[in-house]
């Protein structure tokens, strides 16, 4: 916040700097490339702390001019994990209503590889009626196939 103000600042001080230059200069007949001149004189008074390599920055806002998307992509690619395990977890629960077994829970874990394949690594489900174990695992496996690790409780 401190670097917004002393940026504003400076912007006041160079437009008010340059309205009283702009008074002095008698002539007209140079009044397009005096304003030029003063225009590009503001600019640069402006572009001054990012260029020069100070590391300016706004709160939490680094324009040092160090590019490090990684952390960015990272946390973009755990919410869509987090939302694809949900999606297939209350998919899952869905599935094993209509086939008239009651789970409180399902929980699904899933990998997401470096060529952005997703593949189901373990299900987890806590069934409230006991003795329908067997007929959860057969509805969940014709699902999801493959070598997924089912456990109910």
């Amino acid at each position: 916040m401190e670097a917004l103000k002393k940026l504003v600042a400076v912007s006041c001080f160079l437009a008010v700097g340059i309205s009283i230059l702009d008074m002095l200069c008698p002539e007209k007949k140079f009044e397009k490339q005096m304003r030029l001149i003063f225009s590009l004189f503001f600019l640069i008074g402006l572009a001054a702390p990012f260029l020069s390599g100070g590391g300016f920055s706004f709160e939490g806002f680094n324009l040092s001019g160090k590019n490090d998307f990684s952390s960015v992509q990272d946390s973009l690619k755990e919410d869509y994990k987090t939302a694809i395990e949900k999606n297939i977890s209350s998919a899952l629960l869905e599935k094993l209503k209509a086939n008239g077994i009651n789970a409180d829970k399902i929980s699904t874990n899933v990998n997401i590889s470096d060529d952005n394949s997703i593949s189901i690594s373990e299900i987890e489900v806590e069934l409230s009626d006991k003795g329908l174990e067997h007929k959860a695992f057969d509805v969940i496996k014709n699902e999801v196939g493959g070598d997924v690790r089912i456990s109910i409780n």
